[in-house]
């Protein structure tokens, strides 16, 4: 069951996809590490149905001596799986981060913004490069979430503009628009290695992403004063 699947559930029975998560309407919540990489978090989730051929790029959980691990499927070698119907990450990283999401498509925008929320980061969408061209300048964010191509620009002259104020808050460039043929990844490489910014391939996994944004903060001090 997909994130949507679950919202449209809870609407059904007049609940916000948070009380469901906090109130345990799906069941109770377990506590596991999330592995990604080198990357290793504690975290919360809530067990699905085993499956034997998960989907490339979800996230599954399975049961080791250690206890539970969440992992993108392709990382699992053995033993049993089962849907990780939605991840919540225990880290202090995120609390009050302002992040900026980038994309004009906005149910994306707004979906990955609401994802972003839901793991304690102070998320804003924008849908034109102009809009956030102006906040860098006057409200500039702690990380960045960037779409590859809005309309018929990419977001290169944004991440240059974007380190000319600050050299190491974390950018993530997204885009599926390289399988499609708009984008060319020599292009996107060369952002990535002159900029140091991430780049994931669409759909994305929000879980990674975000794990990816809160290990790259780490202990920066927040640019914005939060209440």
């Amino acid at each position: 069951m997909t994130l949507e699947e679950i919202e449209r559930v809870a609407m059904h029975f007049g609940e916000t996809l948070n009380d469901v998560l906090l109130t345990g309407i799906f069941g109770t919540a377990l506590s596991g590490d999330f592995v990604c990489q080198a990357l290793r978090l504690k975290c919360k989730f809530w067990l699905g149905k085993a499956v034997e051929q998960p989907r490339s790029g979800a996230l599954v959980a399975t049961e080791r001596a250690s206890g539970w691990v969440v992992l993108p499927a392709e990382d699992v070698s053995h033993g049993k799986v089962y849907d990780a119907l939605q991840v919540v990450l225990e880290t202090n990283a995120s609390l009050g981060r302002a992040i900026a999401v980038l994309d004009d498509n906005v149910e994306v925008a707004d979906s990955m913004c609401k994802a972003l929320q839901q793991a304690g980061f102070a998320a804003e969408p924008f849908h034109a490069f102009e809009a956030l061209s102006e906040s860098v300048k006057i409200r500039p964010c702690d990380g960045y979430v960037l779409d590859w191509f809005v309309g018929k620009r990419t977001a290169r002259e944004l991440v240059a503009q974007i380190r000319q104020t600050d050299s190491s808050c974390p950018i993530s460039i997204v885009t599926g628009q390289i399988d499609a043929g708009r984008g060319v990844p020599g292009d996107i490489a060369d952002v990535v290695a002159t900029y140091n910014v991430q780049y994931f391939e669409k759909p994305v996994t929000m879980s990674i992403v975000i794990a990816t944004m809160s290990r790259l903060m780490g202990n920066r001090t927040p640019v914005r004063k939060h209440p």
